[in-house]
């Protein structure tokens, strides 16, 4: 479970998963009003977080570095007893830099998402580097797949470097339900799964690993590539879509960013997550039932629940574009 402190970003990745609700450097993005959340929304959700069990509170942006009250927040949920895991794109402001060098909190982790250094201005390439510097072991890399011709290999140096933590989060770009961004055509999976499996070979050697995030179906990689991720991977690989479930500064929730046109709710209407976590487990349930592809309709692993078809998502736009216009309807979700 996430939450995002502020709608803003200082970053316009052309994969941006949070297309809709961020304001990004993007020019498209710039109609959206900037949100920063409340220290009362805060507490509150820190409360439902107690009540829920939940040991972890995830800071999602936009770029969670530019909410003014940060450290604050930080130290709060901190004190609270909660470990702290900030995703962030490393763009921070010299204010932050400052506290996470001069304040080292135990509890307070990183997730960086990085893009290949050539994709980016030489500017955000050195902030980012100077504060992977500062994050050190408690950084983490993501990356996010949206090219087929992507590589890993400058993450070796990274890690080394910065003596980061030796395991990769991979996401699958997908599409925006009502808006665009860049992602691989469902068509060209299989041959970005190929360069995936390899790129992660080369990375075991150096003993890092990868962290694969849902959205992968199961059937662009084959059997023995399937095997290969066991051993390159931390956790294995699984096909099997959950709901994620951010939350916004005004506090509405809904499964993951892609799908956050589609079923968003008030927080304040569950009594904690499991409740929450149901009710969009039901919502979603019907595009579980069909895949993002047409073979998925009488696929033996999606049939077993071994694989959700990959991203809901990218399942919604299959279907909506080249197969029964009306299906998502039939099925009782209006998309």
């Amino acid at each position: 479970m996430n939450l995002i402190i502020t709608n803003q970003c200082n970053r316009g990745c052309p994969y941006c998963f949070a297309k809709e609700k961020v304001r990004t450097t993007d020019p498209d993005a710039r109609h959206l009003e900037n949100k920063f959340i409340s220290m009362e929304n805060l507490v509150w959700y820190l409360d439902f977080l107690s009540r829920s069990q939940v040991t972890e509170f995830k800071i999602l942006g936009g770029e969670p570095s530019l909410h003014p009250e940060l450290p604050e927040i930080i130290r709060l949920a901190a004190g609270r007893g909660f470990k702290v895991v900030m995703f962030t794109n490393g763009l921070w402001p010299e204010s932050f830099a400052r506290f996470v060098s001069d304040e080292p909190l135990p509890q307070l982790n990183f997730l960086f998402n990085v893009n290949e250094p050539y994709l980016q201005k030489e500017t955000e390439n050195q902030l980012q580097t100077a504060h992977l510097k500062i994050a050190g072991e408690k950084a983490q890399l993501g990356f996010n797949i949206y090219r087929d011709d992507f590589s890993l290999d400058f993450t070796v140096d990274l890690i080394g470097r910065y003596s980061l933590q030796k395991e990769i989060r991979l996401g699958l770009a997908s599409p925006i339900i009502r808006t665009k961004n860049q992602f691989i055509p469902t068509s060209r999976l299989p041959q970005a799964a190929k360069r995936l499996v390899h790129q992660l070979r080369e990375l075991e050697k150096k003993d890092i690993l990868g962290a694969l995030d849902c959205g992968f179906p199961l059937c662009i990689f084959d059997e023995a590539d399937l095997g290969s991720l066991v051993l390159t991977t931390r956790s294995g690989f699984l096909s099997v879509c959950g709901s994620v479930i951010d939350v916004d500064a005004d506090l509405k929730a809904w499964p993951c960013f892609p799908l956050s046109e589609i079923f968003n709710v008030s927080l304040k209407n569950f009594n904690h997550v499991r409740e929450l976590s149901d009710y969009f487990d039901q919502k979603t349930a019907p595009l579980k039932q069909v895949g993002s592809m047409k073979e998925c309709l009488l696929c033996k692993y999606r049939l077993r629940k071994q694989c959700t078809g990959g991203c809901l998502a990218r399942t919604i736009q299959t279907w909506k574009e080249g197969g029964d216009p009306a299906l998502l309807e039939k099925l009782a979700l209006q998309c």
